[in-house]
Formats: structure tokens, sequence, C-alpha cells
């Protein structure tokens, strides 16, 4: 069931769903499914990656970020052209002045980091 997302260490039916579940939430947060979000058989949906916030996308205005503590945030244009940099703790950012297009924004912090892609209008 969706390309191999769901965990093989199904149990009972309620135990499917929370790994059905977990596995679809971090499929949405991140472009590709690479990774089964299990704990002991159990699936655990309180990984840091899918902390990292940023909606609406596309924006059009003001994209607003959700982040876990102490995580910097850098936007680059798809050329490398560094737009933001390194900023800790970002709530919004104002895109109503920067071109449409595609732009990559990193998410830096302890564990490691994270490129989501944003969409300006």
């Amino acid at each position: 069931m969706f390309d191999g997302m769901v965990s093989h260490n199904f149990q009972t039916p309620a135990i499917q769903v929370e790994n059905w579940r977990a596995n679809l939430l971090f499929c949405m947060y991140n472009e590709f499914c690479t990774t089964e979000i299990t704990v002991g058989g159990y699936a655990s949906i309180e990984k840091d990656e899918l902390k990292q916030q940023m909606y609406p996308n596309p924006a059009n205005e003001t994209v607003l970020f959700k982040l876990t503590p102490q995580t910097t945030v850098e936007i680059y244009s798809i050329s490398g052209t560094k737009i933001l940099e390194a900023t800790l703790n970002l709530k919004s950012f104002d895109v109503s002045t920067i071109e449409t297009g595609i732009y990559l924004v990193v998410f830096s912090n302890e564990t490691g980091k994270s490129t989501q892609q944003l969409v300006v209008r």
C-alpha cells in the first residue's frame, strides 16, 4: 500500500493504523519515502524531520514556519543565490518582494540539516 510505505511489523489492526499513519505523515513532509518510522515494531511520528513545517506552499505573500527549537533557516534560489542568511527560529518570511519561482529552504539544528522546496507565485 502506498508503494511500500506501510510497515511489515503488523500485529493487530490498531498497530497497523498507527504504522500507516506515521509512514503517511512522513511521506507527506518529505518528497520521497526511503525509510519506515518504527520503534520496536510500533510507529512513532515524533521525529524531528516532521516538526519542520513551512506553509502555505506555494506562497504569494508570506510563508510561515513551525520549527523545533534552535533551528536556523536559510533560503536559496535554484541558481544557488542566498536569499535569506541563516536566521534562528524564524516565524515568517515575506516572499512578495522576491521573484516567482522555486526556492530551496534549508533547516539546520543540532540533529542535522533538511531541505524543502518553496514555490513562490
